[in-house]
């Protein structure tokens, strides 16, 4: 989260053997209450991955489809719903902390866990509102990966790690687990 990641580290890692689904988390620090500052995680992500890559998380399909459909849809883990007393349907505005701009966004699902805090949104919404601004990204915080044996795991970890060992960026691969 704290170093960023060339974005294009993402299609290098689907491009690799085993891998079924590749998504990026990207913080954006957004603030829905400016005077308590940032109190639930928020990034954006690729709407197309996330069904593969949280298959565990049984998003419900067809609000799969309204966030990969809605520029502005947001999916909302079910802690930061009950917190904040939101619902679906409602319209959320988060202001900027990292970036200099404030977005809004309409919640079009959920992220069925009770312990999720986060706010999940369409990274080409971000980019679109950054290249408004006269900025531009292309960096990612996160890759999150779905594998297809699990005894894949290990060895893609170090196969990512290797693979940008003495660039710009590397990488420090790890389970979902120990990121947890």
């Amino acid at each position: 989260l704290v170093y960023p990641l060339p974005y294009a580290y993402l299609q290098k890692v689907r491009a690799l053997p085993g891998v079924v689904g590749a998504a990026s988390w990207t913080w954006f620090g957004g603030v829905f209450e400016v005077e308590k500052g940032v109190t639930f995680p928020n990034f954006a992500v690729e709407p197309d991955a996330i069904g593969t890559v949280w298959a565990d998380w049984k998003i419900d399909p067809q609000q799969l489809e309204d966030f990969r459909r809605y520029r502005d849809g947001a999916l909302v883990g079910r802690g930061t719903l009950e917190k904040y007393k939101w619902k679906i349907g409602d319209l959320v505005t988060l202001k900027g902390t990292l970036y200099p701009i404030d977005l809004s966004f309409r919640i079009v699902g959920e992220i069925p866990n009770a312990r999720a805090p986060h706010f999940w949104f369409q990274r080409e919404y971000l980019e679109q509102a950054l290249r408004a601004a006269g900025s531009s990204l292309d960096v990612l915080g996160t890759i999150w990966l779905r594998v297809d044996d699990r005894a894949r795991v290990d060895p893609l970890m170090r196969e990512i790690d290797d693979m940008f060992r003495n660039s710009e960026a590397e990488t420090g691969s790890e389970t979902e687990k120990s990121y947890f």
